[in-house]
């Protein structure tokens, strides 16, 4: 099963695009990849929008170990002058991550609970200017019916002192 990739929220984020990529590909492997594996194994859509040098991947590689989503072992290198090479695998907790939905889905409930906030606070707004409005006729009504009762009592008086 693979991650659903929602690419709305990629366009601000293309790091996020990038991280969910490296751990869908990770997760279709079965065994340690090293550096190279994962550059050329990233889909070629992401590398196509966002050219990934092995700094960025390595970047992206230590926030994911970081993360717990990826763990990587060093093994000596087949040939002696390039001492050891990292290979990475996808742990248990980042295969559970990308399954349900990964980074994207982090920014998907991120932006979702603004939204709502935002929303929250302009229902908020309109409610208070409903009530101040409804505040504002009642005192109005208090006084006409003030200046109402302040002529029937002058009436009255006027009638009962002639």
């Amino acid at each position: 099963m693979t991650a659903k990739i929602n690419n709305i929220w990629y366009r601000d984020n293309p790091e996020i695009e990038i991280l969910d990529g490296i751990l869908t590909h990770l997760q279709g492997l079965e065994n340690e990849v090293e550096l190279y594996s994962i550059t050329s194994g990233v889909s070629v859509a992401i590398q196509d929008k966002h050219p990934l040098d092995n700094n960025l991947l390595t970047s992206a590689l230590n926030k994911l170990i970081k993360d717990d989503y990826v763990w990587f072992v060093e093994k000596a290198s087949v040939f002696p002058e390039f001492g050891t090479v990292k290979y990475y695998r996808i742990t248990f907790e980042g295969i559970f991550y990308i399954r349900g939905g990964g980074y994207s889905a982090d920014m998907e409930k991120n932006q979702s609970a603004e939204k709502r906030l935002v929303e929250l606070e302009r229902f908020q707004i309109n409610i208070q200017t409903s009530v101040n409005r409804l505040t504002k006729l009642i005192a109005l009504g208090t006084l006409v019916a003030a200046v109402y009762y302040l002529i029937e009592i002058c009436k009255f008086l006027k009638g009962y002192f002639s």
